[in-house]
């Protein structure tokens, strides 16, 4: 393996979130964790996301990659703590989302993972590095969401966030009906402002998922449609932005976009045919691509 020597730079830690083995990058600040440790028989030699007494790891067949990054933001020693999936990594600057469609070979994905003497061009300049956003230019935030999932799940959100914030309302409205957001649950952030997230984001998904179990609103669901809290902290994450830069927390100046690769093959025609599904005949999503 070839390491990037952060002795005297910035330290910045990137949890990989997998629940399989599976190839990782080389650079030393990615650190692998298993996801759903504590349901899985499994050990990969990575680090696990039930390390720590006061763990959700059993919540990954509902929270996703979640279950890492509560994890890692309390183990994880360094001045910038992110998240990326196993699937899906940050790129160098130079990255094109089209190479994603164009790139078959494994080694030629891994070859164009970010590298920390590329993201130190970034920090501490910026407080925040986050994947490009997605246009959804014909969709609303809300609307991609209803007819990909139903809307239900986000009008509960805004309930619960009425309730034990109120003051996020104004941004949850307005990025809802924006057309554009970060999404993947992807990111580097200083610790603080990871912490400060993480704070702020887990109390409601919990308030969530009480809140839908006792409507019943998570009955006979498919183990992809169980997966809701992850999708739903996606647009989460941006409600919470919207906030910190409202309120001058955050400057819009202290905000990067990277590209982001795939690390498979990405079939663009069923993604394209399966958003058109969903949205002109209301056929919801049934899997991940």
């Amino acid at each position: 393996m070839k390491f990037n020597h952060m002795d005297n730079n910035i330290s910045v830690k990137i949890a990989v979130a997998t629940h399989k083995q599976y190839r990782m990058p080389d650079d030393e600040m990615y650190v692998p964790f298993l996801a759903g440790a504590a349901i899985r028989d499994e050990d990969f030699g990575y680090m696990r996301d039930d390390c720590i007494e006061d763990n959700i790891s059993d919540k990954n067949p509902n929270f996703s990659e979640l279950t890492v990054l509560y994890e890692a933001v309390r183990v994880l020693d360094a001045e910038y703590i992110g998240l990326a999936h196993y699937r899906r990594h940050f790129a160098g600057e130079k990255f094109s989302t089209f190479d994603n469609i164009f790139m078959n070979k494994e080694d030629s994905r891994f070859a164009n993972v970010l590298t920390y003497k590329e993201l130190e061009t970034l920090i501490p300049h910026n407080r925040i590095i986050l994947p490009k956003k997605r246009n959804y230019r014909v969709e609303t935030i809300f609307s991609h969401y209803a007819h990909t999932h139903g809307e239900g799940h986000l009008l509960v959100a805004r309930e619960v966030i009425s309730r034990l914030c109120r003051e996020y309302l104004r941004s949850f409205d307005r990025v809802m009906k924006s057309h554009s957001a970060y999404m993947f649950n992807m990111m580097i952030m200083r610790k603080e402002l990871t912490e400060s997230y993480c704070d702020w984001l887990f109390p409601i998904l919990f308030e969530l998922e009480k809140t839908l179990t006792e409507s019943g609103m998570t009955e006979n669901l498919s183990e992809f449609d169980a997966r809701l809290y992850g999708r739903v902290s996606e647009r989460l994450f941006n409600v919470w932005l919207d906030r910190m830069i409202v309120t001058g927390e955050i400057g819009e100046d202290e905000i990067a976009e990277l590209p982001f690769v795939y690390m498979e093959k990405v079939d663009i025609a069923k993604k394209a045919i399966s958003f058109a599904n969903a949205k002109l005949f209301g056929k919801k999503y049934s899997k991940s691509f």
